[in-house]
C-alpha cells in the first residue's frame, strides 16, 4: 500500500501491423488493467529523408526535449548522428550516403518523448 512503480515499455513498430501498442497489468497488489499507449502518447514524430537532407516535423510538447538523428549501416552499426533541441519543424543535413536507415529519437532529461520514427535511405 502507497507504493508505486515506474515501467518503462518500448514497442517494435513494424510488428505492430499499423495498430496502437497496448500494455496489460495484472497482479495480486495491483488494479488489473489494460493501458492504451495510444491514449498517454501525445507527441510524434514525422520525418522524410532526402539524400542527406532529413525534414522532421514534431508534433505535441515542440518546447521539451532533444531532437537525436542516428544513421545506421545495413550490419545495424551507427555511422552518423546529430542532436538538436526540440522545434515544430527542423531541416537537417547530415551524412547519410553510407547510411541503410536512420531513426529519429526525441527525448527530454533521459525519458523518451515519443516512439522513434525509423525511415529508410536506400
Amino acid at each position: 500500500p502507497g507504493e508505486s512503480k515506474t515501467i518503462s515499455v518500448e514497442f517494435d513498430e513494424s510488428k505492430l501491423n499499423g495498430g496502437n501498442p497496448v500494455f496489460e497489468i495484472e497482479g495480486w497488489n495491483v488494479n488489473d488493467g489494460v493501458i492504451k499507449l495510444s491514449d498517454t502518447v501525445a507527441n510524434t514524430i514525422n520525418a522524410s529523408a532526402d539524400g542527406t537532407t532529413f525534414a522532421i516535423s514534431l508534433t505535441g510538447e515542440t518546447d521539451k526535449g532533444t531532437v537525436y538523428v542516428a544513421v545506421y549501416d545495413a550490419d545495424g552499426i551507427m555511422t552518423a548522428v546529430k542532436s538538436y533541441p526540440a522545434e515544430e519543424y527542423k531541416e537537417i543535413t547530415l551524412d547519410a550516403e553510407t547510411g541503410s536507415y536512420a531513426k529519429i529519437m526525441w527525448w527530454n532529461y533521459m525519458q523518451p518523448m515519443c516512439y522513434f520514427k525509423k525511415i529508410p535511405l536506400k
